[in-house]
Parts: C-alpha cells; structure tokens; sequence
C-alpha cells in the first residue's frame, strides 16, 4: 500500500535501486518497461525512500536471493480502484510468468485491542477463503487489512491463474510480540503462502 498517500496515480514504481546492508537490490527492466507504458503507473522515486512497506524485506530478500531482480511497485490507498479492476488484472498477468513471484507486504488489523483484532483476523481470513473477490475488496481499513486491493489483486491472480489454495505460516500481533496483551492499539500479521495444490497447515 502507498502508506503516506502519495501516489498521484493507482500504481507507482521506480526504476532506481535499493540500497540495503547486503548490496544493491536491482529492478527488473522488463517488467518496468510493461509498467510504464500502462497509463494506471506513473514513476515516483522519492515515494520510495520512506516506503517501510517496501525497504523492510528488501535486505530479506537481497541476503537469501541474491541475484533476483526485484520491481517495487505501490498502489494508491486514496485514490477510487474499483472502476480499475479489470485493467489492474491485466497489467499483472502480462507481468507474470513461471518463474515469477508476488509478494504483497501489508499489515492487517490497526489499531485495536488484541481481542478486537483477533475477532477482526478471523473474519479477514474467512473471507479471504471464501473466493469471494468483491467481499476481499470490501474489506475493512485499517480495522481488517491495510491494503485491501492488495489483497484483491493478490486473490484475482490466484484464481484466475489457479494457485487460490492460501496457507497460514504464521499469523500474529503486536500485543503478542510485546507480550503485552492490554495495549489499545495493535496491528496483527499473517504470512500466507499461495500454491496450486493444497498443502496441509503446520
């Protein structure tokens, strides 16, 4: 999700690299080169020097993927999508292909107390299972997920591509992490992976 609201267009990318502790973490030009020609993206450099949702797993990914090419794209939390779906579907299906990997890093419940939260994760994750594509892009900001067109670009191309099969790697809270179950606010965390086949949760 574009956090600060600063994206003057539904996608935002940027051709620049990012710099983290295990080297220089590159662009994919191919996959830029099919961004910018699609009047949804618009580059945006600086947006993406305090992008957190971004440049917190860059180091990840530079340090156990070395050599992999990685395309940082935003998407507008303020701006209407909605009329946008079927184009937004299209540009990220001529952006995958075997050997391609999305990721979508996105909190999900803010800013309620950890009972709270966990009754809001529980209704986020059965909708999420439901295949329900309108009712995953209905869903509740910030209360239920951060970035709920993420999560409806993210569930469209899984059923649309025939990896819709969600497993739950681990699913916590910020209360949890603090061991601090009575703070006010919170923000809870899933880690789902998406297959073709189902596998069995741990």
């Amino acid at each position: 999700p574009d956090h600060f609201q600063r994206c003057p267009n539904i996608l935002c990318t940027t051709s620049t690299s990012h710099e983290t502790f295990f080297g220089r973490v590159h662009p994919n030009t191919s996959t830029l080169t099919l961004l910018h020609v699609s009047p949804l993206v618009q580059e945006q450099e600086d947006l993406f020097k305090e992008e957190h949702g971004i440049f917190a797993d860059m180091p990840f990914l530079r340090y156990y993927l070395p050599d992999i090419p990685v395309t940082s794209i935003v998407i507008s939390q303020k701006l209407p999508w909605q009329q946008h779906q079927a184009a937004l579907l299209t540009l990220f299906e001529q952006l995958f292909d075997e050997q391609t990997v999305f990721i979508v890093s996105s909190d999900f419940s803010h800013y309620l107390p950890l009972d709270e939260a966990e009754e809001m994760d529980k209704q986020t994750l059965a909708t999420i299972r439901t295949q329900d594509l309108s009712r995953i892009a209905s869903l509740q900001n910030p209360a239920q997920s951060d970035c709920p067109n993420c999560l409806w670009l993210l569930a469209s191309l899984a059923k649309k591509q025939g990896f819709y099969h969600p497993q739950i790697l681990q699913h916590t809270n910020s209360a949890k992490i603090l061991r601090d179950p009575n703070v006010p606010e919170t923000t809870s965390h899933f880690s789902i992976s998406w297959s073709e086949e189902p596998r069995r949760e741990p």
